[in-house]
């Protein structure tokens, strides 16, 4: 997988699983802190997502034959969503969505024939974008959740 495919995967994927965990969706109070969020003149981030300024990810992250451990990403608060529609007839949707910069580090490990090489790794990416189509389930609760998306133009 090519490092734009990986960056564009590993953004969704991140958005994608504070989104389901940690969205704000109780008593229509999600739809208002929706409308008052792009009401601003340069809205960034998601209303009723409360990201730490450093997000520790998923680890341990297989990357080809590099493993990714105790990896945290800086600058999800600065995500711009520029486009969202929702086909509720079939559950469907698309996003657009970007980022000016993220900053990942965290410990690597490359296997070799008789030892593993282990170091720390810096990662600045700038200027990401994603147009993604997404599957989106309707929860119990009337909480949307996007189970499946894939990015276009990959």
């Amino acid at each position: 997988m090519g490092s734009h495919h990986w960056t564009t995967f590993a953004v969704i994927s991140l958005i994608a699983a504070r989104v389901t965990a940690e969205a704000d969706c109780q008593e229509g109070r999600a739809a208002e802190k929706l409308l008052l969020h792009f009401q601003q003149d340069a809205p960034r981030g998601l209303p009723g997502l409360d990201l730490p300024p450093w997000m520790p990810l998923m680890t341990p992250l297989q990357v080809g034959p590099v493993t990714l451990l105790d990896t945290r990403a800086r600058g999800l608060n600065d995500l711009v969503l520029h486009d969202l529609h929702v086909l509720a007839h079939n559950f469907t949707g698309s996003v657009k969505l970007s980022l000016p910069m993220l900053l990942v580090e965290g410990v690597y490990e490359i296997p070799g024939l008789w030892w593993t090489t282990t170091g720390h790794f810096n990662l600045t990416l700038t200027n990401i974008s994603a147009d993604t189509t997404i599957s989106i389930a309707v929860l119990p609760d009337g909480c949307f959740y996007v189970y499946d998306y894939q990015c276009k133009g990959l």
